[in-house]
């Protein structure tokens, strides 16, 4: 009996090794099976990050191939369009659109001279027609009124405007001072006229106008022999006044001829000199205390004035010599002559 006993102990021991073993074994290979499970699912993530990667390279191509089939297609559709538009008669075009609206124009740059009877203003441009079309150019010194002052006014000696263009734009007007001067000069005319209404006469307003200014900017303006002169003998410091010299011819016309009041330092005050751009027409003097406002406006107004033959009505009258401050005349004859008496004033 305590032999049966002791086998069934041995065996009962035997058992729980068996057992434990068996466990021990599971375990192990239980963790072998996880740690594989583990490098796949590592593996699964690569692959499918790899995946997403070629599927997002994929899309760019798919992205950058679609503009060109789409070009093409609008390119297919444009020749067609053509095709068709060359087998149409072309309407004929409306004249009360401008032309800047219904012409194509070439795209580049190109630099043209234009000529004054193809500038127009506006309130605010300028229209400049080229080839059959017209050009704006925003200005913001641009009147309206211009246009009606203008055919009274003969460009004379004026060069023409230097105009760079790209595509339909203008980009600039190369010498600018030369419209900005006329358009100065014009508005002034423009209010002789009775056609605008401005402020009194002000120096500050043409404060830069000086000598030097003209030399720069605009000198075609002085290209007579006594035009030159008196601008080298002119105080340095004050401005050439532009006066538009009021014509008025036999049959009643009207016209504008350029001339310029000079202010020649003396050695009391100031002597001012009339001076037109018509070479036969004499050199008027003048003495005033000061070169003010005031002074200026008075000859400024007798010359833009509506007096007819304002030289002569001068000449003949000892009232309207004494109210003008007129000191004396002198004659283009002979310039040798007429330069000794310039000269003289500046003493």
């Amino acid at each position: 009996m305590s032999h049966l006993l002791s086998l069934n102990k041995k065996y009962s021991e035997l058992k729980r090794t068996i057992k434990i073993t068996k466990n021990s074994t599971l375990e192990s290979k239980l963790s072998n099976l996880r740690t594989m499970v583990s490098k796949k699912k590592g593996k699964l993530l690569v692959i499918d990050k790899e995946i997403t990667n070629r599927q997002v390279e994929l899309k760019k191509q798919m992205d950058l191939a679609k503009p060109k089939k789409q070009i093409a297609l609008t390119n297919n559709k444009q020749t067609t369009s053509l095709t068709k538009k060359n087998n149409i008669k072309e309407a004929p075009s409306n004249p009360k659109f401008s032309p800047q609206y219904t012409q194509s124009v070439n795209v580049g740059k190109v630099i043209f001279d234009a000529e004054w009877d193809n500038v127009s203003f506006g309130d605010g441009f300028i229209h400049i027609k080229h080839n059959g079309r017209l050009y704006r150019k925003d200005l913001i010194q641009s009147k309206k009124y211009l246009n009606e002052i203008k055919h009274f006014y003969k460009f004379h000696n004026v060069p023409k405007l230097r105009v760079i263009l790209y595509g339909s734009i203008v980009k600039a007007i190369e010498n600018q001072e030369v419209l900005f001067y006329h358009i100065d000069f014009l508005t002034i005319a423009a209010s002789n006229f009775g056609i605008i209404l401005i402020k009194p006469f002000r120096l500050q307003d043409w404060k830069k106008y000086t000598k030097q200014f003209y030399k720069t900017n605009l000198s075609f303006v002085f290209h007579s022999y006594t035009l030159k002169r008196l601008c080298e003998y002119c105080d340095p410091n004050l401005p050439i006044i532009p006066v538009g010299e009021v014509v008025i011819n036999s049959n009643g016309s009207k016209t504008i001829h350029n001339s310029f009041l000079f202010p020649i330092k003396a050695k009391t005050g100031h002597s001012i000199v009339w001076e037109s751009i018509e070479e036969s027409k004499a050199s008027y003097v003048f003495s005033v205390t000061a070169f003010t406002d005031k002074e200026v406006q008075t000859l400024f107004d007798y010359i833009a004035g509506d007096t007819p033959q304002k030289r002569m009505t001068l000449i003949n009258s000892k009232m309207l010599q004494n109210r003008l401050k007129m000191k004396c005349r002198i004659l283009h004859t002979e310039f040798s002559a007429w330069d000794i008496g310039i000269r003289i004033l500046c003493k």
